[in-house]
C-alpha cells in the first residue's frame, strides 16, 4: 500500500503557507521521488488562488499557469512533480464531491490552529496514509548499482545499506555489507573528472582511511572503481556506467 512521507522541511512550509493566509485557502504542487511503495514529499510548490477570497474564502482554484511552473521549477531542483494540495483553513475533511474534484495524487492540509494541521491524501479518490517524518532520507544522485553495473538515477540508501531506485530494492550481493556502505558513500561523493573525495568518505564512514583503502581496492579489483594515477585517489569508472 503506497504510503505519503513528507519530510520536515515540506512540513514546515506546508504549515506556514497555510497559517499565513489563514483563514484563505492555499494550494499548489508539491515535489519529490517516488521509492518503492513510498511518495516521499521533498518541497512545496505554492501557486496562487484566482477566486476572489475577500467573497468566497472555501474555494482554491489553481492559476493557469501553475502546472507550466511547478513543472518547469521540479526539473530544476531535480525532484518530481508528485501532486497538488490545498487546504481547508475552517477544519473541514474533505467531502465527497471535494474528492471528486481532485483526481490523480492529491493532498489536503486541514487547519486547525497555527502550527496545528492533519493531511490527509488520496490517489484516485483512494486514501493514502500520511506520515510525517522527523528526517529527511539519505539521498544519493551519483552513480548507482543495479546488478552489476553502475547506473545514473536518484535513489535512496537504507541503512541496511540496501539502495532503492525508481522502486526497485537493489542489493550489492557481490560485495559484504562494509564495502558495499563504503563504495556507496565514494559514489555519492565523486566530484571533478569522477574522482572519489576520498577524506569525506572517511569522515562519513567514521573509518580509518587505511580501512576505507582496504574495501575500495575490492572494488577496484572487481572493476567498480579505478586507481587516479596522479594523486593516489580513486575515480568511477565511466566504462561501468549502464
Amino acid at each position: 500500500m503506497e504510503k505519503i512521507l513528507v519530510e520536515p522541511e515540506a512540513r514546515f512550509k506546508f504549515e506556514r503557507l497555510c497559517d499565513s493566509h489563514h483563514p484563505e485557502e492555499v494550494g499548489g504542487h508539491f515535489l519529490g521521488v517516488r521509492v518503492k511503495d513510498k511518495t516521499i514529499v521533498k518541497e512545496v510548490f505554492p501557486v496562487p488562488n484566482v477566486i476572489d477570497n475577500s467573497k468566497k474564502r472555501n474555494t482554491y482554484r489553481e492559476h493557469d499557469w501553475g502546472d507550466f511552473w511547478a513543472t518547469t521549477y521540479s526539473k530544476t531542483v531535480n525532484l518530481e512533480k508528485l501532486g497538488k494540495f490545498h487546504s481547508h483553513p475552517n477544519g473541514a475533511i474533505p467531502s465527497t464531491q471535494d474528492m471528486k474534484a481532485c483526481p490523480g495524487l492529491h493532498m489536503w492540509l486541514i487547519h486547525h490552529n497555527k502550527g496545528e494541521h492533519t493531511f490527509l491524501a488520496a490517489r484516485n479518490y483512494v486514501n493514502l496514509e500520511v506520515i510525517l517524518i522527523n528526517e529527511p532520507h539519505e539521498e544519493v544522485s551519483c552513480p548507482q548499482i543495479k546488478g552489476d553495473k553502475l547506473i545514473l538515477g536518484l535513489g535512496y540508501v537504507e541503512s541496511s545499506g540496501h539502495l532503492e531506485i525508481n522502486g526497485v530494492v537493489n542489493s550489492i550481493v557481490s560485495l559484504k555489507d562494509e564495502t558495499r556502505k563504503i563504495l556507496l558513500l565514494a559514489l555519492q561523493h565523486r566530484g571533478y573528472s569522477n574522482r572519489v573525495d576520498l577524506d569525506e568518505v572517511v569522515k562519513r564512514s567514521n573509518r580509518t582511511k587505511t580501512t576505507v583503502r582496504k574495501h575500495l581496492n575490492l572494488c577496484v579489483k572487481i572493476g567498480l572503481l579505478g586507481p587516479y594515477w596522479r594523486r593516489g585517489q580513486y575515480v568511477v569508472k565511466e566504462s561501468c556506467f549502464a
